[in-house]
């Protein structure tokens, strides 16, 4: 495999301001739910005149491996050595084509209380308000599958469409994703397309397996914003002391999801509860699609610690590493038999050696009850 860098002006479609960019090392990754990120350097004696005009937020960084497109971001930092030795190097860091959302007001002004509207279509309106004006080569390819959950939001023309609001959704009623300019959201826990089946032994090193407890409950309750400020109340205020043997009044919560109450079918006598507290949901139905979202039949296999299972790609993988995106998912026949996983992750490396190297990290599939 070859991997090559160029630089070009943000939402640029022709040809690269920068071609064939001389790095000494580089890093890439696909997140889904999350950022990416790439970083590249290129060693101080050897950098070229053209590449010191290299600006956050003006430039895109583009790598692509054996000539496709393996990753697209605008640049954030570009770092500029003082020293010029062999041990210094110019570095640049760029994020995965979501972050413009990071950077963008919401753009409307709406209150989606009591109005019916499923949160696909929230999402639809933020993102395309908050793209509209000098669209960085997204507005074409944003894809916003349909997820007909009721999601009540009240949104503000500047608010910040990430930290306000699309954070809020993403990981919990839809997912999300960059691949290539493409910008994807659809309803958490389903696929965003399959892959061929594949088995443990076409990969490199991978992972051991592990059943994580702190991704398993039997019960989730969801505390929304109304129930968060009830409760603060009660905390403030105590009241007179409670008599042992009369139970307290509880505080009867606005917005509140439950999921499950009383444990698993699967595993019957045994309770794990877990709470949330999360003031962006205003309404019962998203409050209780994402509790329903938190618990599942039995604790998911996946590596220690809550991170993704991961595998090394080896030249002869049975998936192009330009074309394995977050949020596909796949068979994977292993010893224990086939596991359904979905793909949270997609990373590649090039060390100073010129080794290449790439990785994907998986996640175990499993319904939620």
């Amino acid at each position: 495999m070859t991997t090559t860098v160029s630089i070009g002006g943000v939402g640029a479609v022709t040809a690269p301001l920068i071609s064939n960019i001389p790095y000494s090392s580089l890093s890439w990754s696909k997140l889904m739910d999350d950022f990416g990120t790439a970083q590249v350097q290129v060693s101080s004696q050897c950098v070229p005149a053209m590449l010191l005009g290299a600006h956050p937020w003006v430039h895109e960084l583009r790598i692509e491996v054996d000539g496709e497109l393996a990753w697209i971001g605008p640049i954030r930092f570009v770092t500029l050595p003082l020293n010029d030795n062999a041990d210094t190097f110019l570095t640049i860091e760029a994020y995965e084509m979501s972050y413009w959302f990071a950077l963008r007001f919401a753009r409307i002004a709406f209150d989606f209380t009591d109005t019916n509207t499923a949160v696909s279509e929230v999402v639809r309106q933020i993102a395309t308000a908050a793209l509209t004006p000098r669209d960085p080569g997204m507005l074409e390819f944003l894809d916003i599958s349909s997820c007909p959950v009721i999601h009540d939001r009240a949104v503000l023309p500047n608010d910040n469409a990430w930290v306000d609001h699309l954070r809020d959704v993403v990981g919990s009623l839809m997912h999300m994703r960059s691949h290539g300019r493409a910008v994807s959201f659809w309803c958490y826990g389903e696929c965003l397309g399959t892959l061929p089946r594949a088995t443990a032994e076409q990969f490199g090193k991978f992972d051991n397996l592990v059943y994580d407890g702190e991704r398993y409950a039997t019960d989730a309750a969801v505390f929304g914003r109304d129930a968060i400020e009830e409760v603060a109340e009660v905390v403030a205020d105590p009241g007179p002391p409670i008599i042992v043997g009369k139970p307290a009044e509880p505080a009867i919560p606005a917005v509140l999801g439950l999921a499950t109450p009383g444990g698993s079918p699967t595993f019957p006598g045994v309770l794990v509860e877990r709470t949330f507290r999360d003031a962006s949901y205003l309404d019962n139905a998203s409050a209780t699609r994402f509790a329903e979202n938190a618990i599942t039949s039995r604790s998911p296999l996946g590596s220690a610690e809550n991170e993704a299972l991961r595998a090394e790609v080896l030249c002869d993988s049975p998936w192009p590493i330009t074309r394995v995106a977050p949020g596909m998912c796949a068979t994977v026949g292993t010893r224990y038999g086939d596991l359904q996983m979905q793909i949270e992750s997609v990373s590649g490396e090039v060390s100073e050696d010129g080794i290449e190297s790439f990785s994907i990290g998986f996640n175990e599939i499993l319904t939620s009850i």
